[in-house]
């Protein structure tokens, strides 16, 4: 994630004005935040003079292709970059497109809250009804619903710290527990034929991780209530962030079919059945269910962000409850996100930032002459389209 460009000089408002985004947060125009252009850097306007490491922080984290993109052309989220390099009549596209990315998104989360709530309660020896998805999914709603009325991301920040240590007991448990099971001589595909790795597959899984790749629409978010924003403090944030992410998918991904072979399901967690199933995995399945309903808004903010900007007004209330109704009804999580990754996931992170770079490299000053991330960009086009089809084809396939 990066930025570039250089500052500029505004004058003072005559009055003091502000409004309320969408979100529930407030900008005040008479603060001494810059007034941001295709031509204006979003960070700009917190540095009036813009040092030389800033447009050679352009090139330090090009994966986060968009946000760049964002910050660089001098907007705030998705829609307006939209707006700059296609114009207005067509921004509900990109409306469109992130409010049905971050609305599968919360999907999943329901599915996967699901899951592990009605696992943790068959465990504990509750009564069937209290073990049915209908019954954890109503459970659920009573923190998700106040979680989901925030109004800005800097009120979360206490749960995402709960959500943090929940991902890392998770993710310490299945670690450590593949470790114990390879020491004592392990195999989870004796006897079992070992599945191919094909070029399907592979694009499968692109898709499927495609996912995660789509946190750039509430980078800019965060970018604005990070304290002492800077091009280059948020760089260091956004490599931190992307290089230890990656690192824990990795392993986990490894861990994951070390432990349980190619039978692995897309939820891995739900593999632990029987005597895998001890006192710690039943609280593994309990944390990460609460991690996931602390992380909902996060998303959730988002999509009714998108959804409102079609002149789309519904409930906060009826929204959330047509979500978790969706995770209650919706079981095979590996075929639903991978599936929703090849149509959306890489559209937004491979496809849609690179044909946004191509634009702006024509329209915008700071954008030219920027030959690596130009090249950067038209492959991500490509590669977006390719496993777009390909991996649709693949998902409906494979089933």
């Amino acid at each position: 994630m990066s930025v570039s460009g250089n500052g500029m000089e505004v004058h003072a408002l005559p009055k003091h004005e502000s409004r309320t985004t969408t979100t529930g947060s407030e900008i005040d125009f008479n603060s001494s935040s810059v007034p941001s252009t295709a031509e204006t850097p979003l960070l700009s306007g917190k540095e009036v003079a813009v040092s030389t490491t800033s447009d050679k922080s352009c090139l330090s984290v090009s994966i986060a292709n968009l946000t760049k993109n964002i910050i660089g052309a001098g907007t705030s989220d998705f829609a307006q970059l939209w707006t700059i390099c296609f114009g207005k009549k067509s921004a509900w596209v990109v409306d469109l497109i992130m409010f049905l990315c971050t609305g599968c998104l919360c999907l999943g989360f329901s599915i996967i809250i699901c899951d592990y709530l009605s696992e943790f309660n068959l465990r504990i020896g509750l009564p069937w009804w209290a073990c049915t998805r209908l019954f954890v999914g109503i459970i659920s709603l009573v923190p998700i619903l106040p979680l989901a009325y925030s109004k800005s991301l800097h009120s979360l920040g206490w749960v995402s710290i709960v959500g943090l240590l929940a991902t890392a007991y998770t993710f310490v448990y299945v670690v450590a527990d593949t470790v114990e099971f390879t020491e004592e001589g392990g195999n989870a595909d004796l006897g079992q034929p070992r599945s191919e790795i094909s070029l399907m597959t592979v694009l499968e899984a692109v898709s499927l991780f495609a996912t995660a790749y789509v946190c750039h629409y509430n980078a800019p978010k965060f970018n604005t209530e990070l304290k002492n924003s800077t091009p280059k403090r948020f760089n260091q944030v956004s490599l931190v962030s992307f290089v230890v992410s990656g690192l824990v998918y990795a392993v986990f991904a490894w861990a994951g079919h070390v432990r349980f072979g190619d039978s692995v399901n897309g939820d891995v967690l739900t593999d632990y059945q029987g005597s895998t199933a001890g006192v710690g995995c039943m609280l593994m399945w309990l944390f990460m269910a609460l991690c996931l309903i602390c992380g909902y808004p996060v998303t959730y903010l988002s999509s009714q962000e998108s959804l409102r900007r079609l002149g789309v007004h519904i409930p906060t209330w009826i929204y959330v409850c047509l979500l978790v109704l969706g995770g209650i009804l919706i079981r095979n999580l590996s075929f639903f996100l991978a599936l929703e990754g090849s149509l959306l996931g890489v559209t937004v992170g491979f496809t849609l930032p690179g044909m946004m770079f191509v634009i702006l490299s024509y329209k915008t000053t700071w954008a030219k002459g920027k030959r690596s991330i130009l090249l950067f960009s038209w492959s991500s086009i490509v590669i977006g389209i390719f496993c777009t089809v390909v991996g649709v084809v693949s998902t409906c396939i494979t089933g």
